[in-house]
């Protein structure tokens, strides 16, 4: 977090696209706000909106569950929480959070 202790799980592995579509997923299911549309499979190409069916509201919620099961603050995200704008697909969610816990992983 802010102090410079990361509390990323050393064991966290999102390099694979099946790791990291698995992390994802958890991320929907931790949180009461989202749901998976029934029929819809994640891939990186999944739109939020289009596919998902998540407004701003939701992307907004989204980028929190992302934060708060990555362990870190909106504090610790360069743009804070205007990041969540720019969040479009399933991949734009992979990409930003390999970010997150190679710049917490290199504090």
């Amino acid at each position: 977090m802010s102090d410079g202790t990361s509390t990323i799980d050393p064991a966290l592995e999102l390099s694979s696209e099946h790791a990291a579509l698995a992390f994802v997923t958890r991320c929907f299911s931790s949180t009461e706000d989202l749901y998976l549309r029934p029929g819809v499979a994640l891939t990186p190409a999944t739109r939020l909106r289009e596919d998902l069916g998540i407004d701003s509201i939701g992307r907004v919620s989204l980028f929190y569950t992302l934060l708060d099961t990555l362990g870190v603050s909106e504090d610790d995200v360069p743009g804070g929480d205007q990041s969540a704008a720019a969040l479009e697909s399933v991949g734009d969610l992979i990409v930003f959070a390999r970010t997150v816990v190679a710049a917490e992983r290199a504090r």
